[in-house]
């Protein structure tokens, strides 16, 4: 049979960019496409693309809603609650503004048959206005609580089998409250997955092209993603993510020595050994690169990460 994928698609002023990226995900080769897309209050002419777009193919549907979440993990959260399963073998995510390649989709489905993976992720093709092109690609090594630190790249990149998705709605059904306040659903969805014992797989091939703009919330790595990222680390936004990790592990009845020794960790107070020991679990623990992990060390060991 061929496998049927619900993609999850947030907007909010993408009209440039839009129909482009609708055509790439519908025309997507070997599996059966359908599409839910919610606005998120778009000023432009999103939404009259998007409703246009819908009365010609009947497998696009847009979720209606009547208040803006005012951020893109705030409207992929509604996306996952309002996501219909019964008849989806597969679920993915798509931003507004990137090119799928035709074989993203059974691409990924079929890595996750042959891994048995319970979650999937590729590298991307970056690109800019002005010409410039830059592979970017995921550590393919987990490590036992990677998900506290951080996600598996690009959500736009993910995909997951129905029964993983369906745990990752449950979750955030059950405990909303808490997980919204997640920065990136891709993240958490990561860590949900990881943290309920499943194995993600990471595609070292690029499956689509990643428009990078003044409009992306990260983009590509390099100098500006860089000092996005130093901001928010030194700002007390990257502790405040790992702290709300743990408390859904808790949630999710996760016991695991390690987890304890980092919550324990969180509340020390700052000196020395805490900023030794926050080093030594980031280059124990994290999945990135050694590089990233020698960066992010370094800024605990400065007393950055507060």
């Amino acid at each position: 049979m061929t496998p049927r994928v619900l993609v999850l698609m947030a907007t909010y002023n993408g009209s440039p960019w839009l129909e482009e990226q609708l055509e790439s995900v519908l025309n997507q080769q070997g599996v059966d496409v359908t599409l839910n897309v919610r606005d998120d209050g778009s000023s432009d002419s999103t939404l009259e693309l998007l409703e246009k777009k819908a009365e010609s193919d009947a497998r696009i549907r847009i979720i209606h809603s009547d208040f803006p979440t005012a951020s893109a993990a705030g409207n992929f959260y509604q996306l996952i609650l309002s996501a219909e399963l019964e008849d989806v073998n597969y679920v993915a995510f798509s931003d507004q503004d990137d090119i799928w390649h035709k074989d993203k989709l059974s691409q990924g489905v079929a890595w996750l048959t042959q891994e048995k993976a319970d979650g999937y992720s590729c590298a991307v093709n970056a690109f800019w206005a002005d010409g410039r092109q830059k592979l970017l690609t995921q550590s393919p090594q987990t490590r036992a609580i990677d998900f506290i630190f951080e996600g598996a790249g690009q959500g736009c990149t993910f995909v997951l089998p129905g029964e993983n998705f369906r745990n990752v709605q449950k979750q955030l059904r059950a405990n909303f409250e808490v997980l919204s306040q997640f920065h990136y659903h891709d993240w958490l969805t990561y860590l949900i997955v990881r943290s309920s014992g499943g194995k993600w797989f990471f595609d070292q091939t690029p499956h689509m092209e990643y428009r990078q703009h003044g409009g992306n919330e990260i983009g590509a790595r390099g100098l500006q993603g860089l000092k996005k990222r130093m901001k928010l680390i030194t700002s007390g936004w990257y502790t405040k993510q790992i702290r709300l990790a743990l408390i859904a592990c808790d949630l999710m009845a996760r016991q695991d020595h390690s987890l304890r020794l980092m919550s324990k960790l969180l509340e020390e107070k700052d000196g020395f050994w805490r900023r030794l020991k926050f080093c030594l679990c980031m280059m124990k623990y994290g999945r990135r690169r050694f590089t990233d992990r020698i960066f992010l060390s370094s800024v605990a060991a400065m007393g950055l990460l507060r």
